[in-house]
């Protein structure tokens, strides 16, 4: 076994460093994304000694390798990124929550509990080598294939979702691909799960697809636009098949994003476009209730759920009451609020309808287990790919326009799911994220560096026309 991995490993090593002489990080960096949705952990797993290795983490391993050959080659230029507040931001988290997941005992209470460094790789260390991997690559020349490819790509994605998706709650098994979506599971019953094994991450990754077809839509001509166009009732279908309620915020935010954008540009295309989703949204929505929707588990327990989510929260803000700084240690939410909450600050984790469950929120889970520092540090690099994708969107120009309004659909999405869905357990939502945050990272650097070499040129050119008019 040993002799088998170490002949896999030279063979990554010697395919990286022949694929990073020609190819940038972009193409490889979405194509690790694609393979972490499609095959992550929950589908195969290899017990290697007393590690465990999945698809998504031997994708990313080989990911890794093959920036650190293109950073050796000289075709990567990851110190362009010294400078990055994001970087630093993530860093710092990383070493704190690496502090606590390494140095501090952890006693899992379930034996469906998440080691912390595991966690924290799917959190922090896989996303932000996929950006820092992707973001310091040169995008002055062909970044705008990039964007287009990328747009291109998360449609298709999305349309490859959205068939799966009906089929499953259509029952035509035939068509699902990969064949683990059929698998028996006690998790969202009646409910499609895509190659994710999640309803929740599946519908955000629906909406954030759906915002790229409405992007082609507008960016497209001809049969591209048409097929764009043709294409949303079935994302919108899909996104309604999910039945869950913080994918269906994050659909409405990111269509008021969309409606904001496109009043920008055509005020009367945009209603239209989204007049139509719009109705096929209320179609849908007649036969059923948005606030309480009619699933496989019954309206009971789904109302029972909004009650368990108060009681997690009151679980998190009582813990962080305690420690307010540092927090508990990052991935010991599970253990410490069992043992350190009592009745809770608020009186809903006294109702007991939290027992035995994991965090239902990332932000609510950081704020326990790091405290006001970590929790502070990852909301700080948000904070900085938001204001660079404004930047982008503000810009005027078509291209920053679109890689703007991606990131933030995205980030909408993103965070319609994670304040009421644990996004640590799963990485594929994460490095969905870190792509689009590299795009916007690329495109601004790009931006700003055009910009200076179109003053740097008028000032010469002034400068010859001084000098010329004064030799006459």
């Amino acid at each position: 076994m040993v002799v088998l991995l170490v002949l896999a490993a030279l063979a990554a090593l010697s395919w990286s460093v022949a694929l990073a002489i020609p190819f940038s990080a972009f193409g490889p960096g979405m194509l690790t994304w694609l393979a972490a949705s499609v095959y992550g952990p929950t589908t195969v797993r290899w017990e290697i000694g007393p590690w465990t290795l999945s698809p998504d983490r031997a994708v990313l391993f080989w990911f890794l390798l093959f920036v650190t050959a293109r950073w050796l080659l000289g075709h990567s230029h990851p110190s362009q990124l010294r400078r990055d507040p994001a970087v630093w931001a993530g860093l710092a988290f990383g070493v704190l929550a690496a502090l606590q997941a390494f140095l501090l005992p952890w006693n899992p209470t379930a034996p469906e509990d998440m080691p912390p460094p595991i966690r924290l790789a799917y959190v922090s260390v896989f996303p932000l080598i996929l950006y820092v991997g992707v973001a310091a690559e040169p995008t002055g020349r062909g970044g705008d294939r990039r964007l287009a490819l990328l747009i291109v790509v998360l449609w298709l994605f999305g349309l490859y979702l959205a068939v799966t998706a009906l089929a499953e709650q259509l029952g035509v098994t035939s068509v699902i691909f990969p064949k683990h979506i059929l698998r028996p599971r006690v998790l969202y019953p009646g409910r499609p799960v895509g190659p994710f094994l999640s309803t929740p991450l599946l519908g955000t990754t629906l909406v954030v697809c759906t915002a790229a077809t409405v992007l082609v839509a507008l960016r497209g001509r001809g049969v591209l636009r048409g097929a764009a166009l043709c294409s949303l009732p079935l994302l919108l279908a899909a996104i309604v098949a999910t039945e869950t309620r913080s994918v269906w915020i994050g659909a409405v935010a990111v269509a008021g994003l969309l409606l904001v954008a496109l009043a920008g540009r055509d005020l009367r295309y945009g209603l239209l476009l989204l007049g139509g989703a719009a109705a096929v949204l209320a179609g849908v929505f007649a036969g059923s209730s948005f606030v309480n929707p009619e699933r496989v588990e019954g309206s009971q327990l789904v109302e029972y759920s909004f009650l368990q989510r108060l009681a997690l929260m009151d679980g998190a803000v009582t813990l962080f009451v305690q420690k307010p700084v540092l927090g508990w240690g990052f991935g010991q939410f599970e253990r410490v609020v069992r043992l350190h909450v009592g009745g809770g600050l608020l009186g809903f984790w006294a109702t007991g309808a939290a027992e035995g469950l994991s965090s239902h929120s990332l932000p609510l889970r950081l704020l326990a287990e790091t405290g006001a520092v970590g929790t502070g540090l990852w909301l700080s690099m948000w904070a900085v790919w938001c204001r660079r994708a404004l930047a982008l969107w503000r810009s005027g120009e078509a291209d920053n326009r679109a890689a703007g309004l991606l990131f933030l659909a995205g980030t909408l999405a993103y965070w319609s799911e994670t304040l009421f869905h644990d996004t640590s357990f799963l990485p594929a939502g994460n490095l969905m994220i870190a792509l689009l945050a590299a795009v916007v990272t690329g495109r601004l650097a790009a931006s700003r560096s055009d910009a200076i070499r179109a003053e740097v040129f008028a000032s010469r050119a002034t400068e010859r026309f001084r000098v010329g008019v004064h030799q006459r």
